[in-house]
């Protein structure tokens, strides 16, 4: 496919777009786990009008947009004070789940690596997390060493203990995991 030439007008284009649309899965009647996040109508027509308000602003330059700084600061603080942070807790507001993951694991890498800087960094995770994970992996150079899981796909703590070494810099756990709802012992691997 090329790109053409000449664009499409509106009408043309939103008739392809609902046509092609008429594929995707109904989400709408509940019966879809883990892809979509429906909080309703209401709050679907105060995301829409919320979105577009904002369509064109960039948090790459907080000094063009502060209005974006000073939301992504506020919900920071609000997930900071939900997760017992203080504060010298940081964080970052992500486009989506995948984005959230990769952050993760680059910023472990290179957090690890101002105490070492020849450390090969590797990060423990069962085999039932998110892909994003590995492909962070991917993208980051990191070693993904991955454990089983338990027989309620769950997270294995001896599995995820016999596998820390030095070279860890993360062990990644679900809350719950994107293919089984299975949540994993957080508190216990924190520890």
């Amino acid at each position: 496919m090329k790109i053409p030439q000449k664009g499409k007008s509106k009408e043309v284009l939103l008739s392809e777009l609902k046509e092609r649309k008429k594929i995707d899965f109904d989400w709408k009647n509940g019966r879809i786990f883990a892809s979509i996040y429906d909080a309703g109508e209401e709050a679907r027509s105060v995301i829409y009008e919320a979105y577009q308000m904002f369509l064109t602003e960039n948090l790459v330059d907080p000094t063009l947009f502060p209005s974006l700084r000073d939301m992504e600061n506020e919900v920071v603080s609000m997930c900071a004070d939900l997760l017992q942070g203080d504060e010298n807790t940081v964080g970052t507001l992500t486009s989506g789940g995948t984005e959230s993951c990769l952050l993760a694991v680059k910023t472990a890498k290179f957090h690890a690596r101002k105490q070492n800087p020849d450390i090969k960094a590797e990060i423990i995770v069962p085999y039932t997390i998110h892909f994003a994970f590995l492909k962070a992996c991917e993208y980051f150079d990191v070693k993904a060493v991955v454990v089983p899981v338990t027989s309620d796909y769950k997270a294995d703590l001896d599995a995820i203990e016999n596998a820390i070494n030095a070279n860890t810099v993360l062990i990644v756990g679900s809350a719950p995991s994107y293919a089984y709802g299975a949540i994993d012992p957080i508190e216990e691997m924190g520890h």
